[in-house]
């Protein structure tokens, strides 16, 4: 199986891969078929250099919006967090690839989109119940609820990205406003179409990790073949290319 076959849903996913920041590992979400005939949400790791898909996590009620499944890749691919849905047992899972270790770190399922910091220790998203903004710290095991209630809205904000800077947390406002948050000065700012500076209201937290049995996993597919390079087929020769003869009177 090639790797532009397993991104264009070959596993079944309707939202199509998320990327690492390198480009060379994949995630995404496919519905498999279990042993009792059930389909099942797994999230799979395609390693494109290495040509290894595998499954990084168990059979779970993963979280979708709008068709995409709610989670992130680490820049360097070394991890996935996800939301799992689960109405008794709702959690934020971090899976680390290599082993396959799967984590609570978080009681959350009010969450459209995760966000992974440009260096991988931290993790954000927006609580859709709360509107509040949340930073996880992963090597801490602490979080930080930021609140602007004047300046996040009425509704919950879209989460975008963090800065390249890793700073501060870029979000669009319900109303169309550009704002940012910056976790550790606490600065709240408007940046468009207006700008507006002021500072959120926090509230700390510590996280309870628990480890999650790594269970009900499926055997991965074959690797995929290695596509050649098409440079080759890509520079005619001389005589491959059309020629026109124009006689000047």
């Amino acid at each position: 199986m090639r790797p532009a076959e397993c991104a264009a849903g070959g596993l079944g996913d309707p939202g199509g891969p998320t990327w690492s920041a390198d480009g060379r590992v994949a995630v995404l979400v496919a519905a498999i078929e279990g042993a009792d005939r059930r389909w099942v949400r797994q999230v799979w790791r395609i390693d494109c250099a290495a040509g290894d898909l595998t499954p990084v996590c168990r059979a779970e009620p993963i979280r979708t919006v709008a068709g995409r499944w709610v989670g992130d890749i680490a820049p360097d691919g070394s991890h996935v967090a996800y939301v799992a849905e689960d109405q008794d047992q709702p959690r934020l899972v971090l899976a680390a690839c290599a082993d396959r270790t799967l984590t609570k770190i978080h009681n959350e399922r009010a969450i459209d989109a995760l966000r992974f910091s440009p260096d991988g220790k931290r993790l954000a998203y927006v609580s859709t119940a709360t509107r509040e903004v949340v930073v996880l710290d992963l090597a801490q095991s602490t979080g930080v609820r930021l609140g602007r209630p004047d300046l996040l809205g009425s509704r919950p904000p879209i989460l975008l990205r963090w800065t390249d800077d890793g700073r501060s947390l870029m979000l669009l406002t319900a109303d169309g406003t550009l704002c940012t948050v910056t976790p550790d000065t606490l600065a709240a700012c408007r940046i468009w179409p207006d700008t507006w500076e002021g500072v959120a209201e926090p509230t700390e937290f510590s996280m309870t990790r628990v480890p999650l049995e790594d269970e009900r996993l499926l055997p991965a597919t074959d690797a995929f073949e290695t596509v050649p390079p098409a440079a080759a087929d890509l520079e005619p020769s001389l005589k491959e290319l059309p020629v026109q003869v124009v006689v000047e009177q």
